[in-house]
């Protein structure tokens, strides 16, 4: 016995997802906060602990980790194209160091 379909029957609609409409007088929430921007402020100072780049050369990581030679602080090492994880790694295995 082969287990058929019956092309005349209909299938059941899935119930669709009805959302609450917002309340424009609730509000706003609350903006979410980088983790990285606590522990690395923006004018905290970034030294240098190796003479030459510790990155593989040629690699993305070697081209952003010259942000932190042309900028002497956090803020400015970001704006170079420097990311938060590259700080967090960097002073994790002693590349740099940030004071505030």
């Amino acid at each position: 016995m082969t287990d058929e379909l019956d092309p005349n029957a209909t299938q059941t609609e899935k119930p669709k997802r009805v959302r609450k409409p917002k309340d424009p007088n609730a509000p706003a929430p609350a903006p979410r906060v980088n983790k990285f921007a606590a522990l690395y402020p923006s004018t905290a100072t970034v030294t240098l602990l190796r003479d030459k780049n510790p990155k593989k050369a040629g690699s993305k990581a070697a081209a952003r980790f010259e942000g932190y030679v042309n900028g002497g602080t956090v803020g400015q090492a970001l704006a170079n194209g420097v990311l938060y994880a590259d700080i967090a790694y960097d002073v994790g295995h002693g590349h740099i160091s940030i004071s505030a």
